[in-house]
């Protein structure tokens, strides 16, 4: 019998593949779909607001993590219900913002500058949760920021109001991050957490679309959904 190492999965008989190529190509792989979401944002955007945007977004997206969490969803916590109240909050402010950013910049710039909310995220820990890196860690922050200033500059020292809109949604995401990280120590179950998030970002999208005359159901048709 053959032993296969800890750190392999074995693909077939003989050919070995390293865990760290496996996790590496899931990161590549949600970067490229995350990636493509603002192209994606951009395109559908361009015929439907973005609260009924989000609306069906999410719409799709609560049944499968209501399924993923099926066994929990009966016992959420009072404390897990708060804190995923908050936090799907200030998700569905990042989202709104985002999406309405990507309408007025191109997707390229939405991409990379949204990347401040990671690069603001010491900065955030050091003043919230009095967490200190090492200072190399806040040099390349800061060397990142100022390339994300470069690329919002690029048409001269005037950015555009779909930059500015994403930075601030990448500031609401640095918090959000956060934040999450300071609470994740009391969740029992992080798909409730979840869960409670995305129902809140469907409600306030929902009630937001239909209250500015931007049906979800009309934007479908629309859409051709």
């Amino acid at each position: 019998m053959t032993i296969t190492s800890p750190d392999t999965v074995r693909a077939a008989p003989g050919q070995p593949i390293p865990r760290s190529f496996v996790g590496d190509f899931s990161i590549l792989l949600v970067a490229t779909i995350w990636g493509s979401s603002y192209l994606a944002m951009q395109i559908v955007g361009a015929t439907i607001s973005p609260p009924a945007f989000l609306a069906l977004r999410f719409a799709c997206a609560l049944p499968l993590v209501a399924f993923a969490a099926r066994k929990s969803i009966a016992s959420i916590s009072s404390n897990e219900m708060k804190v995923g109240a908050v936090f799907g909050f200030l998700l569905f402010a990042i989202l709104f913002l985002e999406t309405t950013g990507v309408k007025y910049t191109s997707a390229a710039n939405a991409g990379f500058l949204i990347t401040l909310s990671v690069l603001l995220v010491p900065a955030f820990e050091r003043v919230i949760c009095r967490v200190i890196q090492p200072r190399l860690v806040y040099a390349a922050a800061a060397l990142g920021c100022m390339g994300c200033a470069m690329l919002s500059l690029s048409n001269g020292f005037s950015p555009r109001s779909g930059d500015l809109i994403i930075i601030a949604a990448a500031l609401i995401r640095a918090l959000h991050i956060t934040l999450l990280g300071r609470r994740s120590h009391v969740m029992s179950s992080t798909l409730n957490v979840t869960f409670i998030q995305l129902s809140v970002v469907l409600l306030l999208s929902t009630v937001i679309a239909f209250a500015t005359g931007h049906s979800p159901f009309n934007a479908a048709t629309v859409a051709g959904m």
